[in-house]
């Protein structure tokens, strides 16, 4: 698979969105409503890319379901927080194939 311009911006897009749900498991939920407010501010992106059903519209899909949970972790419930880590282990396995395809 050739990647595009397009598909290397919707990578950046995923991947910044992953480091921030990975800054919630560090800090055990506990992060500003400033941080919570920059999470949800990555949902319209994420929601544009699965729009499109493009290659990464499973990676894209995976990663929105761990950051919907990774908001709900950080704005107290803590039963989000195995739900958060279960897709975000689904969506490392989805960006293992996907790596392996691109040229």
């Amino acid at each position: 698979m050739k990647i595009s311009t397009e598909l290397k911006q919707q990578n950046a897009t995923i991947v910044e969105a992953s480091a921030h749900i990975i800054e919630i498991e560090r800090y055990k939920g506990n992060v500003s409503p400033m941080f919570v407010a920059r999470l949800e501010s990555y949902r319209m992106p994420l929601l544009r890319i699965i729009a499109q059903k493009n290659d990464f519209y499973y990676y894209a899909t995976r990663t929105l379901s761990s950051l919907n949970a990774a908001i709900e972790y950080a704005k107290g419930d803590k039963c989000a927080r195995k739900r958060m880590i279960s897709e975000y282990k689904a969506r490392d396995r989805i960006a293992k194939r996907l790596g392996g395809e691109i040229e």
